[in-house]
């Protein structure tokens, strides 16, 4: 059975800081060596994993110094500029593969855009645009491949039973003690209703289900108990999508955080919502359509306070 080399990749990602970055593409090599990203779509989410094949021509020589699926790299390459490196571990044994009627060793990889990104710095803002274009390139001894096919990645993290949240600041930044005002939006992809966490605007009580990450907590009171859930669960039929503006200002620090006040000292926070569902007491009215899957995760989020 083929093994992958995606266990030496993520250990690259947690721990290594790119060896070359923003430095243009090397001249390719030709197509005896090659990297190829292995599905057909155009567009990943941001979470997304995306599976590549380094692959070398069956019978051709390695180059010198390469000891193919043994040891090389792959680059991440974003509009044409290297922005991070990793370096590919051992793998027991090559696949084959025939491409435009060529016979071809290989090895595969993957990555998620989440991981090769935000893992770089972790806490800090990695920008991300639907015109970005994305590609790998992988290098063994002196030789080094075309760049894959481009991809792009979408800001929209992977849909959880169909839904997706994202969130937008109003404002580039704010300054210490103005409102953190950022517009929420959650719609449903998929094919069937379902009863959620929507958005609303705020209203002075804690939003039940909505926890900001990292360390932080709505100080507000809990709404009466029978206005919780009414308040707190709507429908988002398919197709459809709510949106609502939270104010963040006075979340309180929690953790390493613990000292802390959101807005009331200068600094750029990187932020993002968890949005969550684990009571099983739910009266059997509200029971019909309700969305019990995994938690939901947002887009990655800076405030900038001034």
């Amino acid at each position: 059975m083929l093994q992958t080399i995606r266990a030496a990749i993520f250990v690259s990602l947690l721990v290594s800081v790119p060896s070359v970055f923003g430095q243009s593409p090397q001249s390719p090599t030709g197509s005896d060596f090659l990297v190829q990203v292995t599905e057909h779509k155009t567009t990943f989410y941001y979470d997304d994993e995306i599976t590549f094949r380094v692959m070398k021509r069956a019978g051709t020589p390695a180059s010198p110094g390469c000891r193919f699926g043994g040891a090389g790299k792959v680059d991440v390459l974003r509009d044409g500029n290297v922005i991070a490196t990793f370096e590919t571990g051992e793998v027991s044994m090559l696949g084959g593969a025939t491409l435009q009627g060529q016979n071809y060793v290989y090895y595969s990889g993957d990555f998620g855009p989440y991981s090769f990104l935000q893992n770089l710095h972790p806490f800090e803002k990695i920008e991300i645009h639907p015109e970005n274009n994305f590609q790998f390139r992988a290098a063994c001894g002196d030789a080094v491949s075309e760049p894959s096919r481009p991809f792009h990645i979408s800001e929209w993290r992977l849909p959880v039973d169909g839904l997706q949240v994202f969130v937008t600041p109003l404002q580039k930044s704010y300054k210490v003690g103005e409102p953190i005002r950022v517009r929420i939006t959650m719609r449903n992809t998929g094919v069937t209703p379902k009863r959620c966490p929507v958005p609303f605007p705020d209203d002075g009580y804690l939003r039940s289900f909505w926890a900001l990450g990292p360390y932080w907590e709505d100080p507000r009171p809990v709404v009466d108990d029978k206005l919780f859930y009414p308040r707190s669960l709507g429908i988002l039929k398919p197709g459809e999508s709510r949106t609502a503006v939270f104010d963040l200002s006075g979340y309180k620090g929690k953790g390493q955080n613990k000292i802390r006040s959101l807005g009331a000292q200068p600094g750029k926070y990187l932020l993002w919502f968890s949005v969550f569902f684990d009571d099983d007491q739910v009266p059997k009215k509200y029971q019909e359509n309700l969305w019990r899957d995994r938690e939901l995760g947002t887009n990655f989020f800076e405030i900038v306070i001034e």
